[in-house]
């Protein structure tokens, strides 16, 4: 992986770039949430969002607003996914909190989504204004980006109304006593599903379409390109802060993915399914791509990752609807579904397995290119020293890679046993805890041996 080799880049405007990103992130907020879970999860998409804007924040202080924004509800998406499995703990005894969490982040959400909105267009109609011909007659969706602001949050909390208390009565021998009685809101659980899905499909698909058709007019204009691109041309460049730039989201989706690794059942269901660090990776991937610090190989196993662990996610929900409680009385048809499920997910482990290997020797490469090492003769004597940290950092790599390995193969052995042995959960979360904190924490050093070769830190 020492020697890859220069790929040619193609001739692609950074503002087209920049605004196609945008348009690419719009798309993985159409989605409804079920149940608490996030099908295609936000963040990927406002990672996307973050990085466009992030191209064009130099040239317009709205649009780095818009880009801080945006960030923010990047970590509450994040903060969203990992908290899932807490959560469904918590709301297990008690729904209503249930319906608590899922407002609380609707309306965390909806404080920085209108605001970021209002600033991403502010940014670029100034820039339209400015620069373009066609583009400057472009309205931007304003107001269908605010309803679809308030309304998936509304529509969000839609299906959780059914966890609220619903009747007190009187028992004899417990005295009062608050009821999740199936009457009222909790008799419509159905048909608040079915609104929830429906609703935001058709409001997301709406301002989806204005969104993109936006940005779309904006790319179109080819005085607004040539002109925006000039002025982004004459901004001084950092070829250290641009590497810099470009590792920080690639290191940051790791260690997320590392995390979110951890398999949680209930009954069957695994509420934080193989396909969200499959689709985390897969970012990261094409991140280190894009940068030239890996062969095209690194993205096609981590798409073929992403494919098996959709695939395995979609026999868990059959198996975990249909067959789970025959498999707790033993019944032959079931087992069988079972043990299908344990083989998926043990391909699904070995090509997770070959993944990180490739992965790892990715991350070597780069600490080999550009950790440490000052080539200037003033930072002669330090030498020694950071090429100490470069081989403990390499050497931490490889200790990752070594726990990925226990780490994934405990998750199979807690999937394969979890209706007997479902105790076998707490060593299996507690050696994710530890692999994503370690991960971190090596990538964070990696990172700041970045830092230190190219003079950003001293």
């Amino acid at each position: 992986m020492g020697n890859v080799k220069p790929r040619r880049k193609r001739t692609v405007s950074p503002v087209v770039r920049a605004l196609a990103r945008c348009a690419a992130g719009a798309l993985f907020l159409l989605n409804p949430n079920l149940d608490v879970v996030d099908l295609v999860p936000d963040a990927l998409g406002y990672l996307l969002i973050v990085s466009g804007l992030k191209m064009l924040e130099p040239v317009s202080p709205s649009i780095e607003e818009a880009r801080n924004r945006f960030s923010m509800l990047l970590r509450i998406s994040v903060i969203r996914i990992v908290s899932l499995p807490v959560r469904m703990s918590v709301g297990y005894n008690e729904k209503t909190f249930i319906l608590i969490f899922t407002l609380a982040f609707a309306v965390l959400e909806t404080m920085y989504l209108l605001p970021a909105f209002h600033y991403l267009y502010d940014g670029t109609s100034y820039l339209a204004l400015r620069h373009g011909q066609s583009a400057a007659k472009t309205k931007a969706p304003r107001i269908i980006s605010g309803v679809f602001a308030v309304g998936r949050a509304v529509l969000n909390v839609l299906p959780e109304l059914k966890y609220l208390p619903s009747q007190q009565y009187y028992s004899e021998f417990e005295g009062p006593v608050v009821a999740y009685e199936r009457i009222k809101l909790a008799q419509l659980s159905h048909m608040l599903l079915l609104v929830n899905l429906v609703f935001t499909v058709l409001l997301s698909t709406v301002w989806v379409i204005r969104f993109r058709l936006y940005l779309r007019r904006l790319r179109k204009d080819p005085v607004f390109d040539r002109s925006l691109a000039a002025e982004l041309a004459e901004q001084p460049r950092d070829m250290g802060l641009e590497l810099l730039g470009k590792m920080k989201p690639a290191f940051t989706l790791i260690s997320l993915a590392m995390f979110a690794g951890l398999d949680f059942y209930a009954d069957g269901f695994n509420l934080v399914p193989d396909f969200l660090p499959a689709l985390l990776l897969l970012a990261a991937a094409f991140y280190l791509y894009r940068a030239n610090e890996c062969k095209r190989s690194l993205p096609t196993v981590a798409s073929i990752y992403a494919v098996l662990t959709a695939a395995l996610g979609i026999y868990n929900y059959i198996f975990a609807s249909k067959h789970y409680a025959l498999a707790t009385l033993n019944r032959p048809d079931a087992l069988r579904m079972q043990f299908v499920h344990t083989v998926l997910a043990s391909v699904c482990s070995l090509v997770f397995a070959v993944l990180m290997f490739m992965f790892c020797m990715t991350l070597v490469g780069v600490t080999n290119r550009h950790a440490g090492l000052f080539a200037e003769p003033e930072f002669r004597t330090t030498n020694l020293k950071t090429q100490r940290q470069r081989l403990r950092v390499r050497n931490l790599i490889w200790t990752c890679f070594a726990l990925t390995i226990l780490a994934e193969a405990m998750q199979v052995v807690y999937g394969a046993l979890v209706i007997k042995h479902a105790i076998l959960w707490i060593p299996a979360a507690a050696i994710t805890v530890a692999l994503g904190a370690l991960t971190a924490s090596t990538l964070g050093n990696l990172y700041y041996q970045i830092e230190l070769r190219h003079g950003k830190v001293l």
